[in-house]
């Protein structure tokens, strides 16, 4: 059902200057979550915080909610912001390839998946969607990984359980 909500829409005009990468448009307004949202988005504006999960059990409209998120504060991000959906990932060792994938890069070249995200990444100011997490746990060292190495990067990810990471 939680699908069905993110369709395409046309953006407002505020947000069409933003690089919003294939950050999906909410088909309808997000209603009942301004407190959360504004608790939120300091959150993500602050330069201390590189990771912020949002967990709930299934329905409940954690897509929902961090998309909204994600697209106020898409313009403290001037290289934008990457939607990833995890939602059919089941193998934590394909993380990174889903996460190449959505940067556009192409694995090969003798390079590790990793280096090459981080090479991407590093000089980039840019927030992480990660969706659907809770399918992958595991790989949430791979991304705090990421985080580290790349200042600049923040991630906000969706998952039924916490990721156990600071």
């Amino acid at each position: 059902e939680e699908r069905r909500r993110l369709r395409t829409r046309t953006p407002a005009p505020a947000r069409s200057r933003t690089k919003q990468g294939d950050l999906p448009h909410l088909l309808h307004d997000l209603v009942g979550r301004d407190i959360e949202l504004r608790r939120a988005e300091p959150i993500l504006r602050s330069p201390h915080s590189r990771l912020l999960t949002v967990t709930g059990p299934p329905g409940v409209g954690k897509t929902c909610f961090a998309v909204e998120l994600a697209w106020r504060v898409a313009g403290t991000f001037p290289h934008g912001v990457t939607f990833v959906d995890l939602s059919l990932v089941q193998d934590p060792t394909l993380v990174l390839r889903f996460l190449a994938r959505s940067l556009r890069l192409v694995e090969g070249g003798g390079r590790s998946l990793r280096e090459q995200i981080v090479d991407r990444l590093a000089p980039c100011q840019l927030l992480l969607v990660l969706d659907n997490f809770e399918h992958v746990v595991p790989a949430s060292l791979e991304v705090a990984d990421i985080l580290s190495a790349c200042a600049d990067v923040k991630a906000l990810v969706t998952s039924r359980e916490p990721l156990h990471l600071t």
